[in-house]
């Protein structure tokens, strides 16, 4: 709030890069947890197709 008031573009520009790149980091992190396997393959039933 304080660097929308005093103009200071480069702390905005900071805060939005910074949140950016958090939320794709915890993007990549929920998505590399919650894989299904090595190759991402499942079969019909939902079992892995080894």
């Amino acid at each position: 709030m304080t660097a929308l008031i005093n103009h200071d573009r480069r702390i905005g520009a900071g805060v939005v890069l910074g949140s950016n790149v958090f939320n794709l980091a915890a993007a990549i992190a929920i998505t590399t947890a919650t894989g299904t396997s090595e190759t991402g393959r499942t079969n019909s039933n939902g079992m892995n197709a080894s």
